[in-house]
């Protein structure tokens, strides 16, 4: 599990770091240009006729540092500075002045050469607060027009380090080295897309000053042995019943997928609860799962009272529709359900006509709306919803109190205890019918083993994803149909023991 952290946490850590350990900033500074440097170097990136941009601050420095450092190897190096560098930061005008001694050419007007080899972005860094504009706006517009590999130094100038937002413009990485640690808005969209390949460099900047703070994380393939281990004595009730509530007239699909996830994530034993004309489909298509059908006409809530007392968790939503009875229905698992509640889909559409009703939960409660889903229940449009993805997770999770699991191509899972993941897993390929139906069945059987739900939604949302990349590396990504990903689920937990 890799930590990302804000702007300004951050910045906590480089001021404890220099000012409490006492480790130089410009020692940092070097380690940061050599970092940079070793990845050049390992991934054989022609740099043979590098230009780099420096802004006037920090991140300018760590350019110049590595300008001197390429032009010790023999390449030729280019360097143009933005700003007045009789304005730079401290440690920026050491490296200028430094700099001055080594065969590296400081450009006085913006180079209209396309023959570069490297251009390397160290404009702004993690610095920026406020929207491009004039000249560095159309500067940073020609350096993506023009030829040659693209990197940028800890952030991509233009990417705000905090949310992903674009700030007016933003320079098109291939590659991000990050410095120090992993930067929450380098994985959010839209950010996350113009800063390709993210990699990053330790460098002895400390993390105490954040040891008690809540950081964001991203998970790891190695965090999959955080899933709770299998007992080598045990039976179906060990692994949980999960109550699948799903489905309607025409859309049995949903039921089946979702149960089918669950199973192939290790739980014990799956019940669906739907209505009676899905019952041979059903029973054909998934003959493990026990059914409990009801008719929509005349909906009873004391049957579904009693498959509620044999739960160990509830999905609710996939496929169940917007009539009467699913609107009884969503509401009488919402107010009395006191295990982990799964709510996707329809149970949302139902909850956005109904505001209160996600309030009234007295119980962990994991939502995972897609941004049309999201945008009904905070009365917005998409827009609004897409652009500014992690604050409406993390708003929405407290305002309600429930984790929040708010799916793009990096989902972000916001808890109302401050927690916050975003998932990095996955590919376009998962974007068909019936994908959401699995991640919910998914998140079914975890909820059953995991204490921890917000780790819970992240792991799920990682499985999910991983499996979709298991998946097209054999199908390709136009060809992946759910049911495909619930057999890569199992591949993806096989060595999970």
């Amino acid at each position: 599990m890799n930590n990302i952290l804000d702007r300004q946490q951050m910045h906590e850590c480089d001021m404890y770091t220099i000012n409490d350990i006492g480790i130089p900033s410009m020692v940092l500074m070097e380690r940061a240009a050599l970092g940079v440097f070793d990845e050049i170097r390992a991934r054989k990136i022609d740099s043979s006729n590098t230009l780099i941009v420096c802004g006037s601050g920090n991140n300018g420095g760590d350019g110049l540092a590595l300008a001197r450092m390429l032009a010790d190897e023999g390449d030729k190096v280019n360097v143009y500075i933005t700003g007045n560098t009789s304005l730079a930061s401290g440690e920026m005008g050491k490296q200028y002045e430094i700099i001055r001694n080594y065969n590296v050419k400081i450009l006085d007007t913006f180079p209209e050469s396309d023959n570069y080899t490297l251009i390397v972005d160290a404009i702004f860094g993690i610095g920026l607060s406020r929207n491009i504009e004039g000249e560095i706006f159309n500067l940073i517009r020609k350096l993506n027009d023009k030829r040659g590999f693209k990197l940028s130094i800890d952030v991509p100038s233009g990417v705000n380090s905090d949310n992903g937002k674009i700030m007016g413009t933003t320079f098109k990485a291939e590659l991000t080295v990050t410095i120090g640690d992993y930067k929450r808005g380098c994985f959010i969209y839209p950010g996350a897309e113009f800063c390709g390949e993210i990699v990053c460099k330790k460098i002895g900047i400390s993390n105490k000053p954040i040891e008690k703070s809540k950081t964001g994380h991203i998970l790891t393939i190695d965090d999959l042995n955080k899933i709770p281990k299998r007992k080598v004595r045990s039976n179906k009730g060990t692994y949980g019943n999960v109550l699948i509530i799903a489905g309607s007239l025409n859309m049995c699909g949903a039921a089946i997928l979702a149960g089918a996830a669950a199973y192939a994530s290790g739980c014990g034993l799956v019940r669906i609860f739907t209505p009676k004309d899905n019952r041979i489909i059903i029973q054909n298509k998934l003959p493990e799962a026990v059914l409990t059908t009801y008719d929509p006409q005349y909906f009873d809530d004391r049957v579904l009272e009693k498959e509620i007392e044999r739960a160990d968790s509830i999905v609710i939503g996939p496929g169940l529709g917007m009539d009467v009875s699913a609107g009884k229905i969503t509401e009488y698992v919402l107010r009395y359900a006191t295990v982990p509640i799964i709510a996707d889909a329809d149970a949302l559409n139902i909850a956005a006509t109904n505001p209160s009703l996600l309030k009234k939960h007295n119980c962990p409660l994991i939502i995972t709306p897609h941004f049309a889903e999201m945008a009904r229940l905070c009365d917005t449009k998409i827009y609004n919803i897409s652009n500014d993805i992690l604050e409406t997770a993390i708003k929405f999770s407290k305002e309600n109190n429930l984790i929040c699991l708010l799916k793009d191509a990096n989902s972000v899972i916001a808890g109302s205890d401050g927690s916050l993941y975003v998932n990095t897993s996955g590919n376009n390929g998962l974007s068909t019918a019936g994908s959401g139906d699995v991640l919910a069945g998914i998140l079914g059987a975890l909820a059953v083993i995991f204490d921890d739900y917000s780790l819970c939604a992240a792991m799920g949302a990682f499985i999910h994803g991983l499996a979709g990349d298991y998946a097209v590396a054999e199908t390709g990504e136009r060809g992946l149909v759910s049911s495909d990903i619930v057999e890569y689920v199992k591949k993806v937990l096989k060595d999970v023991k």
